[in-house]
């Protein structure tokens, strides 16, 4: 498929319907924006078999979260954890690399703001496997690669800043 600047965005046929639209929204956002290629992975339908909904050009696998941000604290740890944690069985659990995606469409205020950036530093800093991630809001879309946490929490917030202000 096509993104909206020309760009071929690869869709496997068995493509998971409930999140194809989201995620190949997703997928178009990061070729277009930050010539950053995914493709959207078959939903392989076995009992206990984990399938994380993306993949980039280096094999490595992904997903996308949409939480619900009733409490931003708790909506960024979940996101995370519904997705790396060994104890949930998250999709990226067993992952020696993968990334991760995660839409957010809170309300942007200087509080808000501020929990993410702190929830999301400390769960990226705690999960080792996670190579980058991702986050998106509305047309806005950001990759922020595991180096960023080495240069410190100011970089990290400066570059959350861009998507969420």
């Amino acid at each position: 498929m096509l993104s909206p600047k020309g760009n071929v965005v690869k869709v496997s046929i068995y493509a998971d319907d409930v999140d194809l639209e989201d995620n190949f929204r997703v997928a178009t956002m990061a070729t277009d924006q930050l010539n950053h290629t995914l493709k959207i992975a078959p939903d392989i339908r076995i009992a206990g078999h984990k399938n994380p909904e993306l993949l980039d050009s280096k094999g490595i696998r992904g997903d996308r979260v949409s939480p619900k941000w009733n409490n931003i604290k708790t909506a960024t740890d979940n996101a995370f954890k519904s997705k790396l944690s060994v104890k949930k069985k998250g999709q990226l659990a067993k992952e020696d690399n993968a990334f991760l995606i995660i839409e957010v469409n809170f309300k942007p205020t200087n509080a808000n703001i501020a929990t993410f950036t702190k929830q999301s530093w400390s769960k990226f800093k705690h999960y080792k496997t996670i190579d980058y991630i991702i986050i998106y809001n509305d047309d806005k879309i950001i990759k922020i690669k595991r180096e960023v946490i080495e240069l410190g929490y100011d970089t990290y917030l400066s570059m959350i800043s861009k998507v969420l202000k």
